[in-house]
């Protein structure tokens, strides 16, 4: 990933000290993959996503381009793309998230795709998101934490040529 980051200087590397998963939800992904697709834990440890995760941030003019190049990077660096989410139309999250394998290794890792503003909205709302996940809280605390979410989001605009994109596959 520092080799594709070091291709654009309009872009850089974000929160690479917390490319990791924690433990904890890998532990959670894992058992839930045991129990929901009768997977082993090795066949889960190997399917979980995002154990590994990075994050490149654009300037909002250079995001769309930027973005586009940037998946093409990574294939000809012989990353193997399994999945492309754009939810820049979404309310409740702006950016783009992927999903690729190292062929080698078989490792399976994240990218995700934002602009200062999004990865700013995503880092704001990601104790609301966390809390959703879990469906531990009640019906009115879920509400809560939806308007919230939109709230930040409706204030993260979308560059330009962001919402054509398209997923993958």
């Amino acid at each position: 990933m520092r080799a594709i980051e070091s291709q654009d200087p309009d872009r850089h590397l974000i929160g690479f000290d917390d490319r990791r998963k924690d433990r904890d939800r890998i532990k959670e992904k894992v058992s839930g993959m045991m129990k929901e697709l009768s997977f082993s834990a090795e066949e889960a440890i190997g399917h979980v996503p995002d154990a590994i995760r990075y994050t490149l941030q654009y300037r909002g003019a250079q995001y769309t381009q930027g973005v586009l190049v940037d998946v093409e990077r990574l294939k000809e660096q012989g990353f193997e793309l399994r999945k492309l989410s754009n939810s820049w139309s979404n309310d409740q999250y702006k950016g783009i998230n992927s999903q690729w394998i190292e062929p080698e290794s078989g490792q399976r890792f994240e990218v995700q795709f934002h602009t200062r503003i999004s990865y700013e909205g995503k880092q704001l709302t990601h104790d609301a998101y966390q809390r959703l996940r879990t469906h531990r809280a009640d019906v009115f605390e879920e509400l809560v934490l939806e308007a919230f979410q939109r709230k930040v989001c409706a204030d993260v605009p979308a560059p330009a040529g962001a919402t054509d994109i398209p997923d993958y596959p």
